[in-house]
């Protein structure tokens, strides 16, 4: 089971990854939504780490995440919606509109981990 260090650790190793394609001017935008997503799920990891919790697979973290009233209302939606976005970038070869990246999914992150520092 990683450590709360060890996902926070993979937080900061997405958002570098995110800053070198640099979403301004990249034309992979599908691996800026990827990077985003998972710097998300583990963000959230590190959260449920604290707790003494690990999920192994999407599902068993969607319902424990679906359920905690302190991260229904802003980190739930958020999380689900970068989900949705990474899943039609490896799935669905979605093309994004660089402005819907930067303006909604990036900022969606920045709301998820402002949120994971405020609830204990």
């Amino acid at each position: 089971m990683p450590t709360i260090q060890a996902h926070l650790q993979q937080v900061q190793h997405n958002r570098d990854l995110i800053t070198a394609l640099d979403p301004a001017s990249t034309r992979f935008l599908d691996w800026v939504v990827t990077a985003a997503f998972y710097a998300a799920l583990h963000r959230i990891e590190a959260w449920f780490a604290d707790k003494g919790l690990h999920f192994g697979d999407h599902t068993q973290r969607d319902d424990w995440l679906s359920k905690v009233k302190e991260l229904r209302r802003i980190v739930w939606p958020r999380y689900k919606e970068l989900e949705f976005q990474s899943r039609q970038a490896r799935y669905e070869c979605v093309s994004f509109d660089r402005s819907f990246v930067q303006n909604r999914l990036l900022v969606f992150l920045d709301e998820i981990e402002q949120e994971m520092q405020l609830v204990k």
